[in-house]
Parts: C-alpha cells; structure tokens; sequence
C-alpha cells in the first residue's frame, strides 16, 4: 500500500507560468510506503491531507509525474500531471467531511481501488488551460 501527501489548498497566481508550475489543490507532494512515519505536522497542518491506497509505490509513480515537454516546445508546464480531484460531488459523506474537517481526528484516511479511480483525475495539457 502506499501514503500520499496531498495538498488541499490552492495558491493562485495571477502570472499563468507559475500558476501552473505550482503546486495546486489536489496534488500529490510525495508518496510514501503503508505505515511511514508522519510527522505530526503532517498529520495535522490543515494544508494537507495523508491517503492511503492499495496501490504499491511502484503503481503509485504515475500520480508524481510531471507534464513532460517532448518536444521542448512549451512555454507552460504543470508540476504533476494528475491529481486527486478533492471536488468530487460522488465522494461519499465521510469522504468529504474528512477533508473539510482541519482538525482531522483520523489523520490518514484509507480508500479502496474503485474510489481511487474515481478520485484521481489528469489535468490535461497546461497550455491548454491557460488558453480557457
């Protein structure tokens, strides 16, 4: 099984380069192996919030990929590719009421694989939301 750190607030920039190359509500900021030692601060700052998944660290890398410039043509990129969608009106009361609550009695909350699926979304290609 695997950790995530995920962020829960969002920074807005008015300058789209960085707005992108931040990090954003959602994302993944690292991923650790089933029972790693958190921090308190981790476990309690209200910035973020620690799930765990059945997925190994091995299955786990896609949600720390960056966007990938190939071609090396793009001025805008994002600083993870996809993102737990934190959002989700599906997500069950318990789900939603977890990541709402700052205090967080439970620090880590455990997910199964079919609400993994639903709660992970990809971002899409930076450019493109810059042009929205």
């Amino acid at each position: 099984m695997t950790e995530f750190l995920v962020l829960v607030l969002d920074f807005p920039d008015d300058d789209l380069r960085k707005h992108t190359a931040n990090y954003h509500r959602g994302d993944v900021i690292d991923a650790r192996v089933d029972g790693w030692g958190w921090s308190d601060t981790e476990k309690r700052k209200p910035l973020w919030r620690i799930i765990r998944t059945p997925l190994t660290m091995t299955e786990a890398d896609f949600m720390l990929r960056n966007e990938d410039d190939v071609f090396k043509n793009k001025t805008m990129l994002w600083s993870r590719t996809r993102a737990f969608d934190l959002d989700n009106i599906g997500f069950p009361d318990k789900v939603k009421a977890w990541i709402a609550d700052d205090t967080r009695t439970e620090p880590i909350l455990e997910i199964d694989a079919g609400l993994m699926r639903t709660f992970v979304t990809e971002k899409g290609d930076a450019e493109d939301f810059t042009k929205a």
